[in-house]
């Protein structure tokens, strides 16, 4: 064996020693004074790390590969394993040499949402009366708890009965570890099944409702799975029915394969308060989504904060009856796409759906509404976005109201890339009322290719632009602008761009302290202006063409 090799081996076994050594004598204390003494559990990454440097070295990565090869817990942690998925984000972390990410902190301890046992239900503890969580399940009747203790479980645990399954101790505690090819936990054509307090990890997917209604789980960790945290299947061929009154509270869902959530065919179904977070894409580079929701109608997506999704944050289509309220998404999404990417996208066959109060910050796209009608946003705060902070095409009646967007700048932050405010786009309408759009790259607004746009009270203040790009406030071509009782400022360039093919209606208006024209209009665009506008402080007032009823 080469010497450089077989010393790797012997500080190895001999950081293996002194791990295990540590463990005995802790262990030992803390049992010897009644548990007083004992260490909290350490996650994986903190335990193998030896020399507490926080980041994982040439040993202490072979360390990690022998015990996934073997399947041994990891000393410290109170009984992890390495799963597969495990075992390539530890190689990543020792090839890129990052350092080690601080845990992320269990479902504080709350009140319970989800519903406990009637007065007949009784409570069967594992593995004190039945030694499987299945064998369990098996003795259980509708309506029956089953409670346990801490301790690390198999997975693939199927449950067809209207139980209350629940970790003592919570999540941080009581963890289901799959193997690679199940589902940790499958609930199969059940009414009013509750999961409460487990931590799932490492099968393909860490809880599958199939055909399930009146489910409710709260206080959960899903994480390191290869496939999607959370699966719903509705109606189907085979199942024959919705997955009706779901609530999904206060879990954590992170570091799971293409999908935190993913659902299809949901009629009453809320899913709130969620931390979802490091959500990776499929092997084909697709997906990465924090929630997608397929179908039916009733879907309440409210109070959840996303970060680092591969895709889009959130994902709705063919929903009727949708809110989407008061999430928090930021810096979605993490990884280079063929196409821009949003944060929030409401697409193809969503009506009547209500977008609002939303923090989004750091994104591609902040929202995205494509092919929809009767769609609202209202209130959202949309900050820092790198292409556009909302952009609209094909959609009908899109309505904004309360809209906040500021700098909205491409990744090179002055780039040759155009970073829009608002986009609306290919035979779009759309209103605009009392938005503020600041210091965006190219246009505050921009309207075109069929749309037709209608502003009134809103701001578009502070476009920037750079030689050879522009930086108007809005620009409007081969498309329908109406714009009144809005404050047009302090743009780089033009306040009003009405290009070929445009066609604007101006009332009302302050323009004022743009560096180009305060309004500028193509020969081939049309201007009117069936009352004056407050023009001051521009470059030039109005360019040629531009009737002298626009300025009274």
């Amino acid at each position: 064996m080469p010497r450089k090799r077989k010393g790797v081996v012997i500080l190895t076994k001999i950081a293996s020693f002194a791990l295990a050594l540590l463990l005995f004598l802790s262990l030992s204390l803390g049992a010897g004074l009644g548990g007083a003494l004992a260490a909290p559990a350490l996650t994986i990454e903190q335990a193998l790390d030896t020399n507490g440097n926080g980041y994982l070295d040439d040993e202490e990565i072979l360390q990690a590969i022998e015990y996934w090869i073997n399947g041994m817990p990891v000393p410290g942690t109170g009984g992890e394993i390495i799963t597969d998925a495990k075992i390539l984000e530890l190689i990543a972390l020792w090839i890129n040499h990052e350092p080690i990410s601080p845990p992320t902190p269990p479902p504080p301890i709350m009140e319970k949402v989800c519903p406990e046992p009637t007065g007949t239900g009784r409570v069967l503890e594992v593995p004190a009366r039945y030694r499987t969580i299945q064998e369990a399940i098996a003795n259980a009747r509708d309506g029956d708890k089953i409670l346990v203790k801490p301790g690390t479980y198999p997975g693939g645990i199927v449950i067809d009965k209207g139980i209350i399954l629940e970790g003592e101790g919570g999540s941080a505690v009581t963890k289901i570890v799959s193997k690679a090819d199940q589902k940790g936990i499958v609930v199969l054509r059940a009414t009013g099944v509750v999961l409460r307090g487990l931590s799932i990890s490492g099968g393909k997917v860490g809880v599958g409702l199939e055909a399930a209604s009146s489910f409710c789980m709260e206080q959960n960790e899903l994480s390191g799975n290869l496939g999607p945290g959370l699966e719903i299947m509705g109606k189907s061929v085979e199942l024959g029915v919705q997955a009706q009154g779901l609530t999904i509270v206060n879990n954590v869902i992170r570091n799971n394969v293409g999908y935190g959530i993913s659902g299809s065919e949901l009629l009453r179904a809320e899913i709130s308060n969620n931390t979802i977070t490091d959500i990776a894409a499929k092997g084909d580079g697709t997906a990465g989504l924090g929630i997608s929701v397929l179908g039916r109608q009733r879907v309440e997506l409210k109070d959840n904060k996303l970060a680092r999704t591969a895709g889009a944050g959130i994902f709705a289509q063919e929903v009727t009856e949708l809110q989407i309220v008061g999430n928090e998404l930021e810096g979605l999404p993490t990884g280079p796409r063929p196409t821009p990417v949003a944060a929030i996208i409401v697409g193809r066959g969503t009506i009547g759906a209500l977008v609002g109060s939303n923090l989004i910050s750091g994104s591609e796209i902040g929202i995205k509404v494509e092919e929809t009608r009767s769609i609202e946003l209202h209130g959202n705060k949309i900050t820092q976005s790198k292409v556009a902070g909302v952009r609209i095409s094909d959609s009908l009646l899109v309505r904004l109201e309360g809209e906040k967007i500021w700098d909205t700048q491409p990744e090179a932050r002055f780039g040759s890339e155009l970073a829009i405010g608002i986009e609306v786009l290919s035979d779009s309408t759309a209103t605009l009322i009392g938005t503020e759009v600041r210091h965006s790259f190219g246009y505050g607004v921009w309207v075109a290719d069929g749309a037709e746009v209608e502003v009134s009270e809103s701001t578009i203040a502070a476009t920037a632009g750079k030689p050879g790009v522009p930086g108007h406030g809005l620009g409007v071509k081969e498309a329908a602008l109406e714009l009144h009782d809005s404050l047009i400022e302090g743009n780089a360039d033009d306040g009003i761009a009405v290009l070929a093919g445009g066609r604007a209606v101006l009332a009302g208006n302050i323009i004022r302290d743009n560096g180009g024209f305060g309004l500028f209009l193509d020969p081939a665009g049309e201007v009117s202006c069936p009352a004056s506008n407050a023009f001051s402080g521009n470059g030039q007032d109005l360019s040629a063409g531009v009737p002298p009823a626009c300025s009274g």
